[in-house]
């Protein structure tokens, strides 16, 4: 094999022997016990669970945002684990976007605002990082909400602009947790394609936190987690145009 195609194929995200515990009282509440999980770039993973399967505790690991009592994480070839908090930070806004379930936008800034953030974080002009902003809002479908502030916005239009924002930098990896929550069946189908189709656009890699079976078939992959071990790990042979049910 040549080394152009080994290196297709190493992951981009790699989780060996992950575990972890919560201290109360004398006892220990275990959210996640040896994960051992590779990722490969482009890939649409979804980790698929009830809530307390431990799906947020693991995204979160393997985004740097929570370390594990035990194991390491590697993504894209560094040992994300052995990072301190500032080597953390810099690397998440250099290569990771976020889509929360609870939107988390600035009430104080406008859509464009928000949306440029992450590049203000990376040092870019005003200038660019706005028009990069506009033009990701527009791609959306917010180009009549550039100046609106969150208030002013319906739940998918917030989501909307979520998305804008993880998607602007076009990071490496975006991790959504839970993206559609909040929100009714027909716009989780339209926020799940657009994320979806952002992903494929930039050949990112994206891995989804959800416990909606009809968002998880639009996975590349579903991973189910239950008492925080995997119990399944299977390709789903599903696409974007087979849709979601309403």
């Amino acid at each position: 094999m040549s080394p152009i195609n080994e290196q297709v194929k190493k992951p981009i995200i790699s989780a060996r022997g992950l575990f972890k515990g919560f201290k109360m009282g004398s006892e220990v509440v275990v959210a996640l016990r040896n994960i051992n999980l590779d990722i490969n770039p482009g890939e649409i993973c979804c980790v698929f669970g009830a809530s307390g399967s431990g799906k947020s505790t693991l995204l979160n690991m393997l985004a740097g945002m929570d370390p594990p009592s035990r194991g390491e994480v590697i993504v894209d070839g560094l040992k994300i684990t052995s990072m301190g908090e500032n080597e953390l930070a810099a690397f998440r806004q250099r290569n990771i976007g976020f889509v929360f379930q609870s939107y988390n936008l600035m009430s104080t800034l406008t859509a464009v605002e928000n949306v440029a953030l992450p590049l203000t974080f990376r040092g870019v002009d005003k200038r660019s990082r706005e028009s990069a902003a506009v033009s990701v809002l527009r791609a959306v479908g917010l180009g009549d909400r550039l100046s609106h502030y969150p208030a002013q916005m319906s739940g998918g239009q917030q989501q909307r602009t979520g998305i804008a924002r993880a998607f602007v930098s076009k990071p490496k990896i975006i991790f959504a947790d839970e993206p559609t929550g909040n929100l009714d069946t027909r716009t989780a189908g339209d926020i799940m394609r657009m994320m979806v189709g952002f992903t494929r656009k930039n050949n990112e890699t994206l891995i989804l936190v959800t416990h909606n079976p009809e968002l998880a078939s639009c996975a590349d992959r579903i991973i189910t987690l239950v008492d925080g071990e995997i119990t399944s790990d299977k390709q789903t042979g599903h696409n974007l145009k087979e849709g979601i049910r309403q």
